[in-house]
């Protein structure tokens, strides 16, 4: 989908527009991602909990990405870690799953990746805790600056994996920092597996508007997504945070 300027002004959200128009308005067990490029999460780690809970909205589930490998537990949520192996720097992966909601992490043989292409975790929730009769996955990504072919390639054998005919209907999440070009191999590769890109605009301002840099992407149509402007004082990261909310889909976790 193109750049449309109209588009990104109604997908920005200040703290204060975030709480009106989201926090306040919309059910509190909806399905709600939320992914930040964390460019390093040690001594960041408490100023990021805090803006969360300015939002007012406790999220399904929080990807972060370049953590650079610290690990921090977070208040009301359980934690998966992803770590590069032993004396490879940069990179690593934390997702944060609300304590009340039952889900898997995928084994790591199949849809764990840690390489010089690609770094993803995946988990799932089962359709016995949800509204709607579907699984549904989640997957945190991170592309570092190596192959697009080779990253494309693999993300591709994991929706291949993860889209393959069976009794078992799953709706998918992907979030994460992709750091690919519009209407190239890797937005290609999604597209031909209907994965809907829901962020629209640069998440980065001096990023081009055909550099897709932090994304989500939804293999169903959603329209409540966007980009929150929150200030570099409150995170500390040139990677401005960015959420999607499933309106049709929601737990059935009694908090």
């Amino acid at each position: 989908m193109a750049y449309v300027a109209d588009a990104c002004c109604a997908e920005n959200y200040t703290t204060e527009e975030f709480i009106e128009e989201i926090s306040e308005k919309v059910d509190s067990n909806v399905l709600s991602l939320f992914h930040v490029n964390i460019r390093s999460i040690k001594n960041k780690f408490e100023d990021l909990a805090e803006y969360l809970e300015e939002l007012q909205h406790k999220f399904a589930v929080i990807g972060i990405t370049e953590t650079w490998q610290s690990e921090y537990d977070m208040e009301g949520y359980r934690a998966v870690h992803l770590r590069r192996n032993p004396g490879k720097v940069g990179g690593g992966i934390s997702i944060y799953v609300r304590d009340d909601l039952p889900f898997r992490c995928f084994r790591k043989t199949d849809f764990t990746k840690v390489n010089s292409d690609i770094e993803c975790r995946f988990i799932e929730f089962n359709r016995k805790h949800l509204r709607i009769d579907v699984n549904v996955v989640v997957g945190v990504i991170y592309r570092p600056p190596g192959s697009i072919t080779n990253f494309s390639d693999q993300l591709s054998e994991i929706l291949d994996t993860l889209q393959k005919p069976s009794n078992v209907l799953r709706f998918i999440y992907l979030m994460g920092d992709f750091n690919v070009t519009q209407g190239g191999v890797v937005m290609r590769m999604l597209d031909s597996r209907n994965m809907e890109r829901l962020i629209l605009c640069p998440t980065r301002s001096e990023r081009k508007p055909d550099k897709v840099l932090d994304g989500i992407f939804s293999s169903e149509p959603r329209d409540l997504a966007g980009i929150l402007d929150c200030h570099k004082k409150k995170i500390k990261s040139d990677h401005r945070p960015i959420f999607a909310i499933d309106q049709t889909n929601g737990f059935n976790a009694k908090r």
